[in-house]
């Protein structure tokens, strides 16, 4: 997430403006929010419901800090907040079927994050 931020950082330097804002484009991820589409490496990735809402809310809070607490609650609603087990899983198949066609890395820690390397 730090290098994506930095390379919006300096784009935003050179005026250079965004694609799109429904767009989400690092390295070989693309992500359309309008069209809940997600490729990687031009081939498209099926998630599930709550596989793409977890990619997308780790998209939109790029850089930012984001605790499971609110992560459980972002994705799924109140009432899994503690439910971390349930966070592991879907972020490891979400890692599992994005590396099928690029290695990535997830940090999931105090901040769950996305990053390509």
């Amino acid at each position: 997430m730090g290098e994506l931020l930095a390379r919006l950082r300096v784009c935003l330097r050179r005026g250079t403006p965004p694609v799109n804002e429904n767009v989400f484009m690092h390295g070989d991820l693309y992500v359309d929010i309008a069209k809940r589409l997600v490729t990687v490496a031009g081939k498209e990735v099926q998630l599930t419901p709550h596989e793409y809402e977890l990619l997308l809310v780790l998209v939109k809070n790029a850089g930012k800090v984001i605790t499971h607490h609110n992560l459980l609650k972002e994705v799924w609603g109140n009432g899994f907040e503690n439910d971390f087990h349930l966070l592991h899983v879907n972020v490891s198949n979400l890692r599992r079927k994005i590396e099928q066609i690029l290695p990535v890395q997830f940090t999931l820690s105090v901040n769950p994050a996305l990053a390509t390397d």
